[in-house]
C-alpha cells in the first residue's frame, strides 16, 4: 500500500473540487493539497464531460434580480431548501460568474457582450452559458499551484478514514488495483452525485455516487436523495437528440409501446404553460402531471417500451425516455460546506440544501462556486 500526506485532501475535481483548490492554494497555512480522480483532471464528470459541451451559470448583478432569484429558489424547493443556504448561493452568485470572468472562462455573447438567457424554471435572463467546456478546462488548468497542489489522476475513493478528531483522510485504489492511503488535516468531497447509477442517464459513467456511499457509511445522514433530475432525451443510441420545445407541439402525437395516443395536449393551458418554462421534469410542481403522463406508460425504461413521437402523416421521428443528468440530493452542508464531521467539507453534486426538490437551471454551477470556495477557505483556516 502507498501512504501519502497532505494538509487537505480533496476528492474530485469538477467545478467545486476547482475551487476549493484554487482557494486552498492561496492560504499561506495550507501547504500541500492532494486531489484524488476518478478519471482525468478537468475532462470528466458533468462539469467538463457532458452532451452540451458547456453549461450555464445564474446570478443576479442588482437587489431586485437577486430577490427575484432567491424567491423562485424558495418557492421552488417547496421547503426542502435551507433558506440560509439559498440566500448565501444567491447574494454570492455575481461574484461567483465573476471569477470564471477572472480566469479567463469565455461566454455567449455579441461584441464582447455576454448574453444572457432565462435558465429552467425562470422567466427572467439570469443565466448566462460559457462557450465550451474545452476552453474551461484550458482555463482552469493553468491556475492549480503545482507546488502546492498534487494530483492522483484514476484514483478511485472507496472509504474515509477516521480517528479520534473526525475524518482524517481517505483511502483510495489505483488504475492497476493498488490501494493508496491518503491522510490529510482536512478533507473536501466533491466528487459528484449518482446520475450514472440510473439508465438510461446522459452522464459520465464515473458518477455513481461514490461519495454519497462513504458519507453514508460514516453515518452522515444524506437529504432530497428523492429527487432525481430527469429529462426527456431519444433512447435510440445516435439518433438525434430530442428536442425540449416540441414536448407541446401540437403537430406532434405521442404513442406508447401499444399504439395507444397519450392525451398530453388535453392537459390544462397553465400546465402546460408551465411546462414550457423548463427541460427537466419537475419534483414537485403541478407541471409534472404532463411528464407523469407519459411516464405512466413506460413499464420499463427500455428502448422498446419508450414513447414514440410521430408527426402528422404518421412517421416517428423520436423514441423518448427519461433520462438521469443530475441528483438534487447530498448532504445538507453548513455555510462553510461542513458535514457535521470534523475536517470533513462537501460541495457540488454532493452537497444540497441551497436547493430542493427542484432547481432554478444554472443554480448547481453558482452553488458548487460558491460553496466549493467556501469550503476551501474554511479548510485552510482551520489547519
Amino acid at each position: 500500500m502507498n501512504h501519502v500526506t497532505a494538509d487537505i485532501l480533496v476528492v474530485g475535481s469538477g467545478i467545486a473540487g476547482f475551487f476549493a483548490i484554487y482557494t486552498a492554494q492561496q492560504k499561506k497555512t495550507c501547504r500541500s493539497i492532494v486531489v484524488l480522480n476518478k478519471g482525468r483532471i478537468f475532462q470528466s464528470g458533468s462539469s467538463f464531460d457532458n452532451l452540451n459541451g458547456k453549461w450555464g451559470i445564474t446570478y443576479g448583478t442588482t437587489d431586485q434580480e437577486n430577490d427575484l432569484l432567491l424567491a423562485r429558489i424558495n418557492d421552488l424547493a417547496c421547503g426542502n431548501n435551507n433558506p440560509q443556504l439559498s440566500s448565501i448561493a444567491v447574494e454570492s452568485s455575481h461574484g461567483a460568474y465573476r471569477a470564471l470572468l477572472h480566469l479567463g472562462v469565455r461566454f455567449a455573447g455579441n461584441n464582447g457582450t455576454t448574453n444572457r438567457i432565462s435558465p429552467c424554471f425562470h422567466d427572467q435572463p439570469l443565466a448566462s452559458i460559457i462557450s465550451s467546456t474545452e476552453q474551461l478546462s484550458e482555463c482552469l488548468r493553468r491556475h492549480i499551484d503545482r507546488t502546492v497542489v498534487n494530483i492522483f489522476d484514476w484514483h478511485r475513493a472507496i472509504r474515509l478514514l477516521m480517528d479520534d478528531n473526525g475524518c482524517c483522510g481517505c483511502l483510495a485504489v489505483n488504475e492497476k488495483g493498488e490501494e493508496v492511503k491518503v491522510r490529510s488535516r482536512a478533507t473536501i468531497m466533491a466528487c459528484g452525485g449518482n446520475a450514472a447509477l440510473h439508465n438510461p442517464h446522459i452522464v459520465d459513467a464515473g458518477l455513481t455516487g461514490d461519495g454519497y456511499r462513504m458519507l453514508q457509511e460514516i453515518g452522515v445522514p444524506l437529504k432530497n436523495m428523492d429527487y432525481r433530475q430527469l429529462v426527456w432525451e431519444d433512447a435510440r443510441i445516435g439518433a438525434p437528440r430530442f428536442p425540449f420545445h416540441r414536448l407541446l407541439d401540437r403537430r406532434l402525437r405521442f404513442v406508447d409501446y401499444t399504439g395507444r395516443q397519450i392525451m398530453i395536449h388535453d392537459l390544462p393551458e397553465e400546465v402546460k404553460l408551465a411546462r414550457k418554462s423548463h427541460v427537466p421534469i419537475a419534483n414537485l410542481q403541478r407541471d409534472r402531471m404532463l411528464d407523469e403522463l407519459l411516464m405512466s406508460a413506460i413499464p420499463v425504461s427500455e428502448e422498446k417500451y419508450a414513447i414514440r413521437v410521430l408527426d402528422l402523416g404518421g412517421q416517428c421521428l423520436h423514441q423518448i425516455l427519461p433520462h438521469t443528468q443530475a441528483s438534487n440530493g447530498g448532504v445538507e452542508i453548513g455555510i462553510n460546506g461542513e458535514t457535521g464531521v470534523r475536517n470533513l467539507y462537501a460541495a457540488g453534486e454532493m452537497a444540497t440544501g441551497m436547493h430542493g426538490g427542484d432547481r432554478v437551471g444554472g443554480m448547481m454551477i453558482t452553488a458548487a462556486i460558491v460553496f466549493g470556495s467556501r469550503a476551501g477557505l474554511a479548510a485552510a483556516q482551520n489547519l
